[in-house]
Order: C-alpha cells, then sequence, then structure tokens
C-alpha cells in the first residue's frame, strides 16, 4: 500500500494535472539519498520502492502538460552534499526518460535539499 503522502502527491499532481494554468515547465528533484534505501515506519518495503512506484503513476498523466526536466541528489562519486546530479532540463514527453533514470538509481549519499532545490530553480528560469 502507498504512504499517505505518496498517495497526497499523486491526489495532487492529478489535481494540478486538470487545472488550466499548469503548463508551465516543471523540474523533478528526485531524492537518491542513502536514506530511500531504508524501510519507512509504516511500510514492508524501501522509500525508494514507493517513490518509483508514484513517478511512474503520476508522470505519465502530468507530462500531457508540462516539459519535465530531472534533477537528482544523493548517489554519485563526490561524497557528501555535492552530489547533485541536472540529468536534463524540462522537456516534451519526458515522464518515460525519468522513469528509467529513478528505476536506475543506486540511493546512497547525502542529502542536499536545499541547494537541489536552488539549482532546479536556476534551470527554470
Amino acid at each position: 500500500m502507498l504512504r499517505p503522502a505518496i498517495l497526497s502527491l499523486l491526489i495532487a499532481t492529478q489535481a494540478a494535472t486538470a487545472s488550466s494554468n499548469c503548463g508551465a515547465d516543471a523540474m523533478l528533484v528526485f531524492d537518491g539519498s542513502g536514506s530511500m534505501a531504508e524501510i519507512g515506519l509504516e511500510a514492508s518495503t524501501p522509500r525508494i520502492i514507493d517513490a518509483r512506484t508514484a513517478i511512474a503513476r503520476a508522470l505519465p498523466q502530468v507530462e500531457a502538460f508540462r516539459d519535465l526536466g530531472l534533477l537528482v541528489y544523493g548517489p554519485g562519486a563526490l561524497g557528501g552534499c555535492a552530489n547533485i546530479d541536472l540529468r536534463f532540463a524540462p522537456e516534451p514527453r519526458a515522464a518515460d526518460k525519468i522513469i528509467r533514470a529513478v528505476d536506475a538509481l543506486a540511493p546512497g549519499g547525502m542529502t542536499p535539499l536545499s541547494a537541489s532545490v536552488a539549482q532546479a530553480a536556476e534551470v527554470l528560469k
């Protein structure tokens, strides 16, 4: 069963796609840090499995309305909080590309969330 937070993400994403002003480009900032390999409090699978499931369900619906890009933080060779990887800027019909990239991730590293969101915002400028 999906966790409530992921279920909320799906509902919010579906509601957003129904809105008439949601055609702007969007960046998905994905947590690929080591904590995603852990099993959550109310789950029996690692967090990354739930996140992959949510993305696979939501993004095919979203891509019809928005160009999507992907930025991943966590895994990589740099270590610490320097592992921020801009995979690609928003492009049309990117759901499958994002799903493949997320499915291929091996969680690891730290959580440079603020710096990742700032970098994604720069891409959207």
